[in-house]
Order: structure tokens, then sequence, then C-alpha cells
């Protein structure tokens, strides 16, 4: 919903030029939910932020700017190359190189294989994010939003960062114990995904090791260790898809089929895998689809709002 807050309020009081709205959800959306956003706006670019960010005073106006040059681009405040499957595939990593974290240097305008922290893109580009049946939904929205728009031949940036104005971290704010990224729950989930996409096409600039055999037998070594590990979830969705199958047909067509299989696969021991703990939220979002969810409450808030400000005219203008 949305609604008058104090938060929003301070916000509109401080900004007085800027139109400022604030949507709020009893349910937790993770990671890809701030991507239902976009769709129902009208401007022509959108800037999304992770929640423990503080952005430089300039970067908006530099991801404008490297956005445009790039013929647009999705620009980002860091960025990642995936650069081995080997040195810590076994060990249930994969090693990859930062670029434009935390400020620590300063930047050019870099492409990498993909971005986080911030993202500045054409509005438009956010319709390949829901075109796909998702891996998964737990962690990993970086990774695959930079993946579908490789698809459409749409490459991913950090901006250019010369001073720490432009940075999207200028002071580290992700190490509370609340933080998500360090969570050692979604680590064996965000290395299987990346040897996954990696199996499905996602084409990198740096890796040394990235051939077909390898990265098929990593990512078969992955799924193996995070099936294991959350072997005990309570409470799983049985899909029709298993896990072989699903790349099987990605071999065959270029693009899963039928159902959005990613989101629960079956072991070759018949075991079944979901997203995570969050049992609840999985069984609400599986029956209807997430995004779809997402965007009905978007157009509820959207009606909502419009009519309360029709409202508020008509009122204004019959004040008798």
């Amino acid at each position: 919903m949305a609604e008058r807050t104090p938060c929003g309020s301070e916000a509109r009081r401080q900004f007085p030029g800027i139109d400022i709205h604030l949507v709020q959800s009893d349910v937790n959306l993770k990671f890809h939910g701030r991507f239902l956003l976009p769709p129902s706006f009208t401007a022509e670019f959108s800037c999304l932020w992770d929640d423990n960010i503080l952005p430089g005073r300039r970067l908006l106006e530099t991801s404008r700017k490297s956005c445009r040059g790039t013929g647009g681009a999705l620009i980002g405040g860091n960025g990642r190359f995936i650069r081995s499957l080997k040195k810590q595939g076994q060990r249930g990593k994969i090693l990859e190189e930062e670029k434009g974290d935390y400020c620590k240097e300063r930047v050019p305008l870099t492409k990498v294989d993909y971005v986080g922290h911030s993202w500045f893109f054409p509005t438009d580009h956010v319709r390949y994010m829901w075109d796909f049946p998702w891996l998964t939904w737990r962690t990993g929205e970086d990774m695959q939003f930079s993946f579908v728009l490789q698809r459409h031949n749409i490459s991913s940036y950090v901006a250019a960062q010369p001073t720490t104005d432009e940075c999207a971290h200028v002071r580290d704010m992700g190490k509370d114990k609340f933080a998500s990224w360090h969570i050692a729950r979604s680590t064996p989930i965000r290395a299987w995904l990346t040897a996954a996409l990696l199996r499905i096409g996602f084409k990198t600039l740096r890796c040394k090791d990235c051939s077909t055999a390898a990265v098929v037998s990593t990512e078969r070594f992955l799924w193996s260790k995070m099936i294991e590990f959350y072997k005990k979830e309570p409470g799983v969705i049985v899909s029709q898809l298993g896990h072989e199958e699903y790349f099987e047909q990605w071999s065959q067509t270029g693009a899963p089929m039928g159902q959005s299989a990613g989101r629960h696969f079956n072991d070759s021991a018949g075991r079944h895998f979901n997203d995570g703990p969050d049992v609840q939220h999985s069984q609400l979002v599986h029956g209807v689809g997430l995004w779809k969810l997402g965007l009905l409450l978007l157009l509820m808030v959207h009606a909502v709002v419009t009519v309360l400000l029709m409202m508020k005219r008509l009122i204004g203008s019959n004040p008798n």
C-alpha cells in the first residue's frame, strides 16, 4: 500500500521539488521484488539501490551519463568478473574479481560480467527480467538481470568513479547481523547459480577455465553440495522437471519450456529442492507467480492513489 508515513513526510519536506511516494508491503519480496516497481514507472530511466548503500552525490548523474554513452547499457555501482571455476569451485565457491567496490579505487567506465549495489537502466529494459523462468528467487538477482540483458545484446558496466562523489557505497553499511550477503545459508545457492547461468549461456569476459566441460562438471558438483546443504529444509513443492531435464531443454531449444522449473528441482535421488526456508511465502507466490502478485499489488496502489488525487482536486475546486 502507499501511504503518508513520517518517513515519507520527512523526505518530501527535505526535497519539495521531487514527487516522493512510499510503497510498503507486509510480504518480503526479497531481492527480486524491487524490480517489480519499474513496470509502473513512466520515467525514461530507473535506478534501484541496495538498502545498505550510502550513494555519492553524483551517482545518478554519472550513471545516466554512462547509460546514454553506452547506448542504453545496465550501469552498476560495482561490478564482478567471474574469473575461475577450479580454484574455489570444489569448495563451493566461484572465484570472482571485484570492480568499484566501496570506493576503494578510482575506476574508469568498465564493462563487467554483472553489476550490483545500484542498477541504472532504461526503464523499458526491466521487461526482460520478467520474461524469464528464474532458476531461484532466493538470491542472485544481480547476475540474473545482467544475464537476461546479455541475451538481448545489452551489456553491463560499472560507472566511472573518479572520486567518491560517483560511488554507490561511500560508507560500508552492510556488515550488521541483518545483512543478507554474508549469511551462510545463501552461499551454496549463489555458488551453484553462477555455474548454472554459465551452463545456460552466460558469457564471461575474463574466466580462465569456463569451458563447456568445466562448467557442466562444476554445476553438477555445486548442485550436489547445495542439495546436501538443504536436505533438511521442510515444506517443498514438487517440480515437473528434474535438474538435468532443465539443462537438456536449454541445449535443445535455447530456453526452458513449460513450467518455470528453476524454482524447484528434483535431484537424482528423488529429493526436492526449493528456494529456501520461507515456505509460507513460497507456497503463496508459486500459486499465482511472484511477478504477477507484485504487479497486481502495484496496479492496486496506483489505482488507489489516482482516485485519492482526483478526489482531492475535486474537493479543492469545489470548496462549498
